[in-house]
This record gives structure tokens, sequence and C-alpha cells, in this order.
């Protein structure tokens, strides 16, 4: 069997779903046959912002981290490898964010205790502060803070993330708060689930005041992971659907729907993620128009072998970033690719190749 990976970038009209007249060729974001994790964020004009991972050279236990950006769209790319200081052991996710010229990225990375560290940029991404900043409590326990997500909130920056100081096998949520632009972070972080299960892989947006958040959740059934989706309304304080276990659950089928991401425009909030449902595995969207009040029926964006979707939306419309796997029969593997593709308006989504 051979794999063929690709991650492609989907715009959707927000105002009314229409069928696509057809895709954009696709653009090579990165040429590398070793790159993961890739998120995404728009910024209201014409720019597309991505942080991603690259596979180290001198170290493949340690990935590298990347930042991607387009000034049309997501057309042309441009892309950097950002100095990390101190340098990592081993890592893997980041996420991205950005206020006005300010970008921000979040990124895993492991020395004696897997962390959360945090870099900027002052100037849409044109030079980067070296230094990374550490976001988890430095004297927590356990062994492991992960996966995180970054959101800007009028003038607080608030990163989520896993971690399992309260039990080697049981990760909770946790957040902290930054009043100054990442320079420093709230310590101890503030936990935001509280259950006998695993609560990860948060991925976070904000509209106005209210901060919405996701992860995948395997309360109930060990074997079997959920979407969850939280809201505050007053900067983090306090959480629409509690923090004890806290969340409302958006997926109910047997099979995993786990690594979501979150994006919203107005009151419209867009989540993705990735599903591995016996019948019909894949890549599923599912949107609320009302700020997470009421959901619409989800919507398979992929064909069945997609994995590790992101979002973003700004008023031209969504974008959705995933991986995506494409099995025929072939006796040697095929060396994985980084694409991007662009549609224009879809309700009946799909990645073509």
């Amino acid at each position: 069997m051979k794999s063929l990976i690709m991650i492609s970038i989907l715009m959707i009209f927000v105002s009314g779903w229409t069928y696509p007249p057809g895709w954009r060729d696709e653009v090579q974001i990165d040429p590398s046959e070793q790159c993961a994790h890739c998120k995404v964020i728009a910024d209201g004009s014409s720019k597309v912002h991505c942080a991603y991972r690259h596979l180290g050279e001198t170290n493949p236990r340690c990935s590298d981290l990347w930042y991607g950006r387009s000034t049309d769209t997501g057309i042309e790319w441009t892309r950097e490898q950002l100095d990390v200081t101190p340098p990592p052991v081993a890592d893997r996710s980041c996420d991205i964010a950005i206020k006005d010229s300010m970008v921000f990225i979040p990124f895993e990375m492991a020395q004696n205790r897997n962390n959360v560290y945090f870099q900027k940029s002052l100037d849409y991404g044109e030079l980067w502060l070296p230094e990374g900043i550490l976001i988890t409590d430095p004297d927590a326990l356990g062994d492991h803070s992960s996966h995180p997500g970054i959101v800007v909130d009028d003038t607080l920056l608030h990163v989520f993330f896993a971690d399992n100081r309260n039990g080697k096998t049981n990760f909770e949520i946790y957040h902290s708060v930054s009043t100054d632009w990442g320079d420093n972070w709230s310590h101890p972080n503030g936990r935001i689930t509280v259950a006998d299960s695993n609560s990860w892989h948060p991925a976070v947006t904000c509209n106005g005041p209210s901060v919405h958040i996701v992860w995948g959740d395997n309360r109930g059934d060990p074997s079997n992971y959920e979407i969850y989706y939280n809201r505050s309304d007053d900067h983090c304080q306090h959480w629409v659907y509690g923090v004890n276990p806290g969340g409302l659950r958006l997926t109910s089928i047997a099979g995993r729907s786990d690594y979501p991401d979150i994006a919203s425009y107005g009151n419209t909030i867009h989540v993705v993620w990735w599903d591995q449902r016996k019948f019909g595995p894949g890549i599923y969207y599912k949107r609320s128009t009302d700020n997470g009040n009421t959901w619409e029926a989800e919507v398979k964006l992929d064909a069945d072998y997609g994995s590790y979707p992101a979002i973003a939306a700004d008023e031209r419309g969504v974008y959705v970033v995933w991986q995506a796997g494409h099995q025929a029969a072939c006796s040697t593997p095929e060396p994985a690719r980084r694409e991007c593709a662009q549609a224009t308006g879809s309700h009946r989504l799909g990645c073509q190749y």
C-alpha cells in the first residue's frame, strides 16, 4: 500500500452554502516530506499564517518549529524555521494567533519535562523574538504539558493545554493568561476540566467577550473519545457548561472523535475534528450560528483518510487544513508531501486528488 499525504486549505463562504465550481491548483507550503501538526489563521485581510512541525535533520526525535505566511489568501507562501531557545530534546504540537501586527506561537517542547513555551513576532512574522517563554507552571508535578491552543481576547492572551500533573494517565485542560502580550504568564495555571478521564487536544477561539474551547475526552468509555465544547463570557473567569467535569458533548458515535479545532467569525462558531468511526471515518465539520448555544448537524469534509485538521475564519470564508492520506494498491510507500488547495465554497466538501 502507498500513502499520499496532503494538507489542503478549503474556503467555505460563510454567507450561504454553494457547491464549488472547482479547486485552485495545489500549492506546496513546504516541499519537505517530514511536516505535520499544521495550524492556520487568517488575519482579516489577505494574509494567512500557519505554524507547523518539521522533522529535525540532526535529531530525528525532534521536530523543528516552522512558520509560513501567505499575503494573497494562500496562493503564494514564504516559510522559515524559527530558532527555539532553549534547544529542544523532542517536541511536537504548536498553535498560532494574531493581533494587529503581532503573531503569537505557543509550542510544546521536551527538556526534563514536556512543557509549553511561547514565541512572538511584532511585525507580521518578519522577525521573531528568539527567547522561548515558559507558560507551564515551573513547579508543576507530572511530566507532560502538550497540545497548546492560543487565543487573543481583547488585550489578553489565553493559552490552554493538556497536562497530567494530577495523575500520569489523567490529562486535564489547564489555562494560563498574559496581560502583556506574552512577556509574562499567570502561575499557577487554572484548571478548566475535572474528570476521571483524559481531557486533551484543546483548541480555542474568541469573538468579543466570549472564549470558546473544544477538546477530546474519553469520559464514560476509556476506549472512545468524543468532542466537548465550553464557553466563557467573562474572559475565562466562569464557564457556561461548568468545570466539574465541564463541557457540552458535540459528538456521540462509536469510534474515536478527537483532535478538534475551532474558529469563529461574528456569532458563527466552526468546529472540525478527526473522526475514526467505523462507517465513514475522516474529517467532520459542525457549526453554531448563535454563539455556541445550539449546533447544526455535522458534515463530512473529506475522503475516508483525513486526520489532524485545523480551521480559520474571516469575512471571506472558512479555511480548513488537514492531513489527508489516500490509499492505493502499491507495494512500496510513496514519500509524504505537504500541499494546500482552496475551493470557492462548499457544503459537500471534499479533498480532490
